[in-house]
């Protein structure tokens, strides 16, 4: 009887041992998905950016062509640079909030995997 006693006890332990294994990896998984949202939301915004600025680009483009006095250092990236925190400051201000939410869902993946 004792012996049925131990292989019960050994059966017990190892199906808690799978169940925690399986609410873990249910975890990992959940917060990946959301590492992966986060991930859409900075690209999505990396996107906006980069309309924004060709919008401008084009718009000084447009004004050389209809012979308004632009040079041609207006036509570069380095002409918009100074408006960047102004005119992106929404899609900047969401690509940090989706950084650090990235940052800690990667550290309660990391906690999650070390107390295994």
């Amino acid at each position: 009887m004792e012996k049925m006693d131990a292989v019960k006890e050994v059966l017990t332990d190892k199906k808690r041992q799978v169940c925690e294994k399986a609410k873990e990896l249910a975890q990992i998984t959940r917060l990946k998905r959301q590492i992966l949202t986060c991930e859409e939301v900075i690209r999505r915004n990396e996107l906006e950016i980069g309309k924004l600025v060709y919008a401008q680009y084009e718009e000084k483009a447009e004004a050389k062509e209809s012979g308004e006095d632009v040079c041609q250092e207006d036509l570069g990236v380095e002409t918009v640079r100074p408006d960047v925190p102004e005119c992106f400051a929404k899609q900047c201000t969401a690509i940090a909030n989706a950084k650090r939410a990235i940052a800690d869902l990667s550290k309660q993946i990391k906690a999650i995997r070390t107390h295994s």
